[in-house]
């Protein structure tokens, strides 16, 4: 117990700590101005794919009365969209996104995507037999069924934000208390916020083996595995305070800006091999219990590697090699759904997540002859679209992974490395000279 209450003041005392915290609490600050500008830009490409003005409505549902003997006028009505669903549509949506109406879009977009999926259908199909109907090369066509998953994961949560009265929000730069925490997250439980968390963590327990302060410890009674369960529990104390801070520190800068914490916001999931929604607080709750558990395991790896080295930035350094050669090597080779390396990436077991910028998608038809008409079907924006497939990991690998095996595992191998790291190979060695 003096070892532990030793410990925990010098964890108090420490003024590289707060400096630490500082630095990282900042870059928090950061990611979320980057996450409000990134939001705003994928809202104002959102806005203008439908902007259509009254003007610009008028005169784009012109009719060949209308038109009359107008020849100028007529070639300009034989270029554009004919099709008068169409502007009417670009109108309405206009209108919809300027006074914020959800439940339009809401349903508007997943009317969108269930004729696109039917008529991209329809158009590749006639292409093939008569070759009067084309369709254009469009992102979801080239990809092989991309939409038919993208439709089924926006099925699952539009009709819940429609029933809970919430506004969608950007997937991937989420500026809402519980949508920013979880963008946060996916950076955090990274193998670079994985080495700054272990070294922040690790600072306070290594510092004594750079300094060969480990020597005055060892000529005392104290139990070898009390002295590591004591600077685990360090450890944890500083880990836990210091994603407390995070988490706190996120929700108060959402909440100045002027955005509540939704934790009923519904985050799509696989589970078991099966789209699911869960609560944003439940996922959040998830993540971080498994990032703890990650956090542990580069905890006894940093400890033993620390002991030889006696260096805690390169121990943390080595420690987050380890974990991501380990996680590597359990992607590309044979793999079991209990294997704690697969679950080192928290974020990736249960939600999927793109790098693909929000785009839009339509179909367009043209009729034989008449080059002058093109009929567009539909058209739509998408963004993150391995969200919205639930591109997990387990989904990737064909394994149905979960939060609870994700802890048995680690579990297992937390309790493997502590006995390597109490292990008397000192004497073990001694009894064999």
């Amino acid at each position: 117990m003096s070892y532990l209450k030793t410990q925990l003041k010098v964890f108090i005392r420490s003024k590289e700590h707060p400096i630490i915290l500082i630095l990282i609490l900042l870059s928090i600050f950061f990611l979320f101005l980057y996450n409000s500008q990134e939001s705003k830009e994928e809202a104002k490409y959102i806005h203008n794919a439908f902007a259509t003005s009254l003007k610009e409505y008028e005169y784009l549902t012109v009719t060949d009365c209308d038109v009359g003997s107008d020849q100028n006028l007529h070639k300009n009505f034989t270029n554009t969209k004919t099709n008068s669903e169409i502007p009417g549509r670009h109108y309405d949506m206009t209108k919809a996104l300027e006074n914020q109406n959800v439940p339009f879009l809401l349903n508007d977009e997943l009317e969108s995507l269930r004729i696109y999926q039917r008529d991209s259908d329809r158009a590749e199909r006639l292409s093939h037999h008569d070759g009067k109907v084309t369709a254009e090369d469009v992102p979801f066509q080239a990809s092989g069924g991309r939409i038919y998953h993208y439709l089924k994961g926006k099925e699952k949560v539009n009709p819940r934000l429609l029933r809970d009265h919430l506004k969608p929000e950007s997937t991937r730069y989420g500026t809402s208390g519980s949508l920013f925490i979880i963008s946060m997250l996916n950076y955090l439980t990274s193998f670079v916020g994985i080495f700054a968390v272990t070294w922040y963590g690790i600072r306070s327990v290594g510092r004594k083996y750079e300094g060969n302060q480990h020597k005055l410890f060892e000529t005392t009674s104290i139990a070898k595995w009390k002295v590591v369960l004591s600077d685990y529990f360090v450890f944890t104390l500083n880990v836990i305070g210091f994603l407390a801070a995070a988490l706190i520190f996120s929700i108060g800068i959402t909440t100045i800006y002027g955005q509540k914490f939704r934790g009923n916001y519904p985050i799509l999931v696989r589970i078991n091999g099966k789209l699911d929604l869960i609560s944003a607080q439940s996922y959040i709750i998830q993540i971080i219990l498994m990032y703890l558990m990650v956090l542990s395991v580069a905890f006894f790896i940093g400890y033993l590697i620390v002991k030889i080295i006696r260096n805690n930035f390169l121990s943390a350094v080595i420690t987050t090699l380890i974990l991501s050669i380990g996680f590597t090597a359990s992607i590309l080779g044979p793999s079991d759904s209990y294997n704690p390396f697969l679950y080192f990436q928290p974020t990736r077991v249960l939600s999927g997540r793109g790098t693909e910028k929000v785009n839009d998608d339509s179909v367009w038809i043209n009729n034989g002859g008449e080059k002058d008409y093109e009929y567009m079907l539909r058209d739509f924006t998408f963004e993150n679209v391995k969200y919205y497939q639930a591109e997990t990991l387990g989904y990737r690998l064909e394994l149905h992974l979960t939060t609870i095996k994700g802890i048995i595992a680690m579990t297992l191998l937390i309790i493997m490395l502590f006995f390597f790291n109490v292990f008397p190979y000192r004497k073990l060695i001694g009894a064999f000279k």
